[in-house]
């Protein structure tokens, strides 16, 4: 009888040690995810990034033209130049996250690697360009679609944000060509 005891008692031990050790990997994911959230709007900061412009660049023929350019503060500038619906400067504000986490993302490639010019291959198709705003100085790729893959593939996460609307507020800067 005193070994069932024992048993039993062992076992809510067990049990209970089980139960508290769950409790504390619950606890602590939550407090890790909270210092998450609470450090995504410093991310940037780390990256020294304060801005990137993503732009698409003329054809022979009819392409848009036209530049994004994304702050850390949420900030969305775009800039009409020709071939597209809304010639001018175009502001709009996004979710400072989402500002962020494309600046993080586009940061952890390290375009500051790049070179600042890139070899067109072929004279008649529109090209992509980017220019990187840091807090201390500011970075230029050119003919970026000829450059290592991930400017190619970042360019959509800009790309996304072209779609000027009546909600959108007009600057008063004008348009160089």
């Amino acid at each position: 009888m005193l070994m069932k005891k024992i048993t039993l008692c062992l076992m809510i031990l067990l049990l209970a040690g089980n139960v508290w050790a769950n409790f504390k990997t619950v606890k602590n994911k939550k407090k890790r995810k909270s210092k998450t959230t609470q450090t995504a709007a410093t991310t940037s900061n780390m990256t020294g990034i304060k801005s990137i412009a993503m732009g698409r660049g003329a054809c022979y023929g009819h392409c848009p033209v036209y530049t994004i350019e994304i702050f850390e503060n949420g900030l969305v500038r775009y800039t009409g130049r020709s071939d597209v619906a809304y010639i001018g400067v175009y502001e709009t504000r996004i979710n400072s996250n989402d500002a962020i986490k494309t600046i993080t993302q586009f940061a952890s490639y390290r375009p500051d690697t790049c070179q600042p010019s890139y070899k067109s291959l072929i004279s008649d198709l529109p090209s992509i360009y980017y220019l990187i705003s840091y807090t201390d100085s500011v970075k230029h790729i050119y003919n970026a679609d000829y450059g290592p893959e991930f400017l190619k593939e970042m360019a959509p996460n800009f790309d996304k944000y072209n779609s000027v609307d009546k909600t959108w507020i007009k600057s008063n800067t004008d348009v160089k060509k």
